[in-house]
This record gives structure tokens, C-alpha cells and sequence, in this order.
């Protein structure tokens, strides 16, 4: 009897669980022109962007198979912005003027996404309560405080998206800006490696 009970309680969640392998990769290439979007799509109904900005591209996943400017999203349909650091600029913008380090070698660009809107929720949310429950100096005499830690948080995703874009060629146009851009990505799914790692 409790085998069968075991099983009726646990069905309904492994159904309501994406269906994701451990481990799932995804590789693929593409060059992109100055004013111009790029789509792939990912594993599990996912598509990877990059969206024209003013001063280069910006990475974005989502659920969408149409590349939407980011500055219409709000962190709703861009499961990428929880690519470390989740405040200021991080290596989802590929801007001009960062693209190449001091020996003029592209850098890579690494991103992390959440595979579903709850799963990016959830790490906003333990992001947000770890700065709660962070200390507070408000004067280096008083004693540090703490905010009221995070009530009833919502469960940690199973599986987060980790790659990399390497970009393989860049041609700087002649207004300063880009001409074009080749790169390959490469990621896999896998457990979450904590905020920042």
C-alpha cells in the first residue's frame, strides 16, 4: 500500500518536471552583420539571440523563436539575465570597444540562463534574499544589522544553462562600430553552480 501511495503522491510532480537530460549540450556557429539579429535554437524549446544595441549585441534566451530588443523585456522574456554580475555590465553585451583584451584576442563571453520563467524567478529571488540577510553598516560604530530574512522561498531550479560564445572573427567598421561578427557557442544543462560561480 505505501509503495502505491509513494507513487500517486510522486507521479504528478515527475510529470510537472521539464523534461531535461543531465548533461544535454548544444553547440553551433554563426556570423551576424552590424544592425542584424541572430537566432539558434536550444534544447527543451529554447532559442538563443542576439540582438542589435547601439554599440554592438546583446545575448538573450528565452522561449521566443523572434529575437524582441532586451529593453523591451524587463527580465520577463530573458532567461539570461542571470548571467553574473546580475547588476551592471556583464558578458551579455558584446560591446565594441570589450571585445578583444590587450593582445587583440577575443574574449570569451560566458552566459548562464534559467530553462523555464520560475526557474528565473527563483534564482532572482535567492539572489534578492541573500542581500537581505546580508549585514547592513550603516556607520562603522553601530553594530551591523540584519533585514528580515526571506519568508517561504521558492524551490531551486534542477537544471540552470551554462555556455560560452567565443567569437572567431570581428571586423571594427569604419565608424568605429562593427562590421561583423563569426563566433561559435557551446553549453550544456546542468545543476546549478551557485549565484556567481
Amino acid at each position: 500500500m505505501r509503495p502505491l501511495r509513494y507513487m500517486l503522491f510522486i507521479l504528478p510532480l515527475l510529470l510537472a518536471a521539464p523534461a531535461y537530460a543531465t548533461g544535454t549540450s548544444f553547440q553551433f556557429s554563426g556570423t551576424v552583420e552590424e544592425g542584424r539579429d541572430f537566432t539558434h535554437a536550444l534544447p527543451g524549446g529554447l532559442y538563443f539571440h542576439l540582438i542589435p544595441t547601439a554599440d554592438g549585441w546583446k545575448m538573450t534566451v528565452n522561449k521566443n523563436p523572434k529575437a524582441v530588443d532586451p529593453s523591451f523585456n524587463q527580465g520577463e522574456e530573458n532567461y539570461s539575465d542571470i548571467t553574473p554580475p546580475l547588476y551592471g555590465s556583464n558578458p551579455t553585451n558584446i560591446i565594441a570597444d570589450h571585445v578583444k583584451n590587450q593582445n587583440s584576442t577575443p574574449v570569451p563571453r560566458p552566459f548562464e540562463f534559467s530553462l523555464t520563467m520560475i526557474d528565473n524567478q527563483s534564482v532572482w529571488a535567492e539572489y534578492n534574499c541573500a542581500l537581505q540577510a546580508a549585514p547592513v553598516h550603516t556607520k562603522p560604530w553601530q553594530q551591523p544589522q540584519q533585514d528580515e530574512p526571506c519568508n517561504d522561498p521558492l524551490p531551486p531550479p534542477a537544471q540552470l544553462g551554462y555556455g560560452t560564445l567565443q567569437i572567431t572573427e570581428y571586423k571594427t567598421a569604419q565608424n568605429g562600430g562593427t562590421d561583423h561578427m563569426a563566433f561559435t557557442v557551446n553549453g550544456d544543462f546542468e545543476a546549478p553552480r551557485g549565484i556567481g560561480e
